[in-house]
């Protein structure tokens, strides 16, 4: 084999697993790590019209700031305080601003529910429906290690609290 033929051989197999990254990236643009946006959060939740006394001392007493996802293309882990949870999800359909994601939206679900996630520069929406009606909960990119040392300090509590 000559130079030029292990150069085309070595150029071939670059451009298929870019092709494949690529195509992961615009098939599963969630892919990666997430956490809650307190502020675009409640700039959304501050818009609704009759929000009860208790649906301000739960939803606007740093519970937003909590949250944190791993989002995988069939499945995402969320993270909060001592709870961890993974649930299996199906991208629906994706548009250039939006993605439709199938999943249970709660563990008590007997069909799962589809959402319209929308994504603007690094962050996205997902809509949230309560009594007073519907707000946005916003999650901004973070990075692999601010996750883990959130799951890590829930591992510790857990071990303190068996303690």
């Amino acid at each position: 084999m000559t130079t030029l033929d292990l150069n085309m051989k070595y150029l071939t197999y670059i451009l298929i697993i870019v092709s494949f990254s690529v195509s992961a990236k615009e098939n599963c643009p969630l892919n990666g790590y997430w956490k809650s946006n307190e502020a675009m959060t409640l700039e959304s939740f501050s818009k609704l019209n009759n929000v009860t006394k208790k649906q301000k001392e739960i939803l606007g007493n740093d519970f937003f700031v909590k949250m944190y996802v791993f989002i995988e293309c069939e499945q995402f882990t969320t993270v909060m305080d001592d709870w961890k949870e993974t649930s299996p999800s199906q991208i629906v359909s994706v548009d250039k601003d939006s993605i439709k994601v199938k999943y249970k939206e709660f563990p008590t679900d007997i069909e799962p529910t589809i959402k319209e996630v929308v994504i603007k520069d690094d962050c996205y929406s997902i809509p949230i429906k309560i009594t007073s009606g519907q707000f946005n909960e916003f999650f901004c990119k973070t990075s692999k290690e601010s996750y883990f040392n959130e799951i890590n300090s829930i591992i510790k509590k857990s071990n303190n609290d068996l303690n």
